[in-house]
């Protein structure tokens, strides 16, 4: 059995798509994930697994949160190789942890509008475009950063974010 780190975008953010971590363990205690662990509420969820095609099970847990919220959250799943080679590859300038935030790509971002990304640069942030990941500095915070909430628009394909902080926990929690 394999270790693997599923994030699912934008539940349990500003009140919507709510979900209780117990009933997301146990969502995926029914897929046949097993030794199921979350971290924090915004929907990180470590487990083990025999199967191998990581895409055949985001969709399927992203199904089965469907059939049982009625929402249907993008979800991708990666292991502890993925977490650890999107660590290796920061390589920004940043003073807090906190501030400093990985975007998982659906896919390469090969029409990224890197102009309109430059352009709503603050002059002490940073960015970085690499394959199926983003990194971006934000020293403001992402919740006050134009650019944040344009980035799946800009990059032209569906993102979610985690902070430095929690792809460290993430990849301990990979074991």
């Amino acid at each position: 059995m394999m270790t693997y780190i599923a994030l699912l975008r934008a539940i349990n953010v500003g009140g919507n798509n709510l979900i209780k971590m117990a009933d997301l363990k146990v969502i995926c205690g029914e897929l046949g994930f097993e030794n199921v662990r979350t971290y924090i509420q915004s929907g990180n969820v470590a487990f083990e697994s025999v199967e191998t095609d990581k895409v055949a099970m985001g969709v399927k847990m992203s199904e089965a949160i469907a059939a049982s919220y009625g929402f249907t959250p993008p979800v991708f799943v990666l292991d502890k190789a993925d977490l650890q080679v999107a660590l290796d590859g920061l390589d920004l300038d940043f003073v807090e942890e906190k501030f400093v935030y990985f975007y998982f790509l659906e896919q390469a971002a090969t029409h990224a509008k890197i102009d309109e990304i430059e352009a709503l640069l603050k002059p002490d942030n940073g960015f970085k475009l690499a394959d199926k990941l983003f990194y971006l500095h934000c020293a403001e915070g992402a919740g006050k950063s134009k650019l944040a909430a344009k980035i799946d628009r800009l990059l032209g394909v569906k993102t979610t974010a985690r902070n430095l902080r929690t792809v460290k926990k993430l990849i301990e929690l990979a074991g």
